[in-house]
C-alpha cells in the first residue's frame, strides 16, 4: 500500500463514519416524520431498505468504494422520502444541500454524480406528475406531494434545479481540491520520512557520542553509540528526560557544561577540548565536545546538539608531532652552530697549512688541532643521526 493509499483509506474511513451516522439519523428522522401524516410504511420500509442497501453494498464490495456512490444516491432518496412524508414541505428540499456537503468528506467529486442525477430526475418527474394531477384533476397524481402548492411552475423548478446543480458543482470543486491536498500531504509525508531515515542513518552510524538536549539540558535523544557505551562513559545508563548534567563526574565539569550550554542557548556553535574524568574509570582523558544549537524556522533555539569525541589518540599524535618538530629545530640548531664550529676550524687550519707548509712543528700542531675538530664534527653528526632515528 502506497502512502497516498494509506492517507486515502483513513479519509474514507472517517467519511464512512460521518455518512453512516447521517444515514442512521435520516432513518430515525423518517420514523419521526411518520407521526405527522401516518406514513409509517414509507418511513420504515423505504428508509429501512435504503439503509440496508448501503450496508449490503459495503459488505459485498469490500475495498471497491461502491458504497460511496450508493450513499450519495441513498441520501437523495431520503430527501425524496422526507418531501413525500411532509406532503411537499419546502424545508425538506434543504436536505439535498446537506447531502452535498456530507459527500464532500469522500474527497471524490465523482460521488456527487449519483446525488445530482437522482435529485434532478426526482424533481423533474415528481413536479410533472403533480402538475398533471392538478391540470387533469387526478387525486392520485396530486398525492405525490412534491410541493405544498397546487403545482410548481416550470421557471421555479428550473431555478430549483440550477441552484442545486451549482451547489453540487461547488461541492465537487471542494472535493477535488481536498483530494489534491491529501495527495500533496502524502508526498510531503513521504519526503519527511525519507529525510528522517537519512538523518537517523547518519545519526546512528556515527562513532561519536551524540546527544540532543533541551534548552534546560534534559536528554531528548541520543544515538546508538551512546546506547552502547553509556555505562562505560558515565557509570550509569542515559535515559530520555534525565538531566545530562547528572551523567558528568566532577563539579568543575558540571560547571563548565552549564556555561557552555548557556552559550549554545544564545545561538552559538563552538567546540571545546578538555582533559576530564568524563569516563567512569581511574584516569582522565581528552575529549572534543561540539555544541550546536538546533533552530526552528523562526530561528529560535529549540534544542542543543552535543557531540562528544574521545581524542586521546589525537592528542598523543599531536605530542609526537611536536616532539618531531622539536627534534627538527634541534637539528637545525646543530647544523647552524655545532657543525659550523668544527667545520670552520678545519677550513682555517687548511688555510694555515697552505701558508706554513714547510714548518714541521707547525704542521704537527695543525694536525693535532685537525684531529680534535674532526672528532667534534663526528660527535655532532652521530648526535644528529641518533636524534633523527628517535
Amino acid at each position: 500500500m502506497t502512502v497516498f493509499e494509506s492517507f486515502t483509506q483513513k479519509t474514507h474511513h472517517r467519511a464512512d463514519t460521518i455518512i453512516e451516522i447521517l444515514l442512521g439519523g435520516y432513518f430515525l428522522m423518517g420514523i419521526g416524520l411518520s407521526f405527522y401524516y401516518g406514513t409509517w410504511i414509507v418511513g420504515i420500509n423505504v428508509g429501512g431498505l435504503n439503509l440496508l442497501g448501503y450496508f449490503i453494498t459495503k459488505a459485498t464490495f469490500k475495498g471497491r468504494n461502491y458504497h460511496h456512490y450508493y450513499a450519495s444516491a441513498g441520501l437523495s432518496i431520503f430527501m425524496a422520502q422526507f418531501i413525500y412524508q411532509m406532503h411537499g414541505m419546502f424545508e425538506m428540499h434543504f436536505t439535498a444541500f446537506i447531502a452535498a456537503v456530507a459527500v464532500i468528506a469522500y474527497q471524490n467529486w465523482r460521488t456527487l454524480i449519483p446525488l445530482t442525477l437522482v435529485i434532478v430526475l426526482h424533481h423533474s418527474a415528481f413536479a410533472y406528475i403533480q402538475y398533471l394531477g392538478f391540470t387533469q384533476a387526478d387525486p392520485s397524481f396530486k398525492a405525490i406531494y412534491f410541493t405544498q402548492l397546487n403545482y410548481i411552475s416550470f421557471e421555479a423548478l428550473l431555478f430549483h434545479i440550477i441552484l442545486f446543480v451549482l451547489a453540487a458543482f461547488l461541492a465537487g470543486i471542494y472535493s477535488f481540491d481536498l483530494e489534491k491536498i491529501t495527495k500533496q500531504r502524502a508526498i510531503d509525508f513521504t519526503s519527511i520520512q525519507n529525510q528522517k531515515q537519512l538523518i537517523s542513518g547518519y545519526f546512528n552510524s556515527s562513532v561519536d557520542w551524540i546527544y540532543i538536549l533541551s534548552n534546560d539540558g534534559d536528554i531528548l535523544g541520543y544515538n546508538c553509540a551512546v546506547e552502547q557505551d553509556s555505562f562505560t562513559m558515565h557509570g550509569s545508563i542515559a535515559k530520555i528526560g534525565f538531566a545530562f548534567e547528572t551523567l558528568l563526574l566532577g563539579e568543575e565539569v558540571r560547571k563548565a557544561f552549564k556555561q557552555n550550554l548557556e552559550r549554545a542557548r544564545e545561538g552559538e556553535t563552538f567546540v571545546v577540548e578538555a582533559k576530564t574524568d568524563l569516563l567512569n574509570n581511574d584516569r582522565a582523558r581528552w575529549f572534543k565536545v561540539r555544541y550546536a544549537p538546533v533552530f526552528t524556522r523562526e530561528r529560535k533555539v529549540e534544542a542543543i546538539s552535543l557531540t562528544i569525541r574521545n581524542i586521546d589518540e589525537e592528542i598523543l599524535n599531536r605530542k609526537k608531532i611536536k616532539a618531531q618538530n622539536d627534534q627538527l629545530i634541534e637539528i637545525a640548531r646543530l647544523n647552524s652552530h655545532d657543525i659550523r664550529g668544527p667545520l670552520s676550524t678545519l677550513l682555517g687550519l687548511v688555510n694555515l697549512i697552505d701558508i706554513d707548509g714547510t714548518d714541521v712543528d707547525l704542521l704537527r700542531n695543525y694536525n693535532a688541532k685537525i684531529s680534535v675538530a674532526a672528532q667534534k664534527l663526528d660527535h655532532v653528526i652521530r648526535s644528529i643521526v641518533a636524534n633523527a632515528g628517535d
